[in-house]
């Protein structure tokens, strides 16, 4: 058994559980809360993690900025009239 296994309490045997996530946006909560109702020895995040500040809205494209409002807890209700702002209608989301 190598040493790593020994540091990590992995056995012989013992399958690793990854947890494969991607797309936060911001919401790093929810990583420990998977990785802990999965049991995973390891987590593998595949994209946008979201570390936003009050500045960096600012610098934000359209896209990202509308893509912070359908993932966030909002209700659907308020997501639809800020989304709809701009006269587009995104389907799925109340106006």
């Amino acid at each position: 058994m190598c040493a790593s296994h020994r540091k990590h309490g992995n056995r012989q045997g013992h399958r690793v559980r990854f947890l494969l996530i991607s797309d936060t946006h911001g919401r790093l909560e929810i990583i420990n809360e998977l990785a802990g109702s999965v049991q995973a020895d390891a987590v593998i995040h595949a994209g946008d993690f979201g570390f936003y500040d009050d500045a960096s809205y600012e610098r934000l494209s359209d896209r990202e900025l509308r893509l912070q409002v359908i993932h966030s807890d909002l209700p659907p209700f308020t997501k639809g009239e800020i989304l709809n702002l701009d006269g587009n209608f995104l389907p799925g989301i109340a106006a």
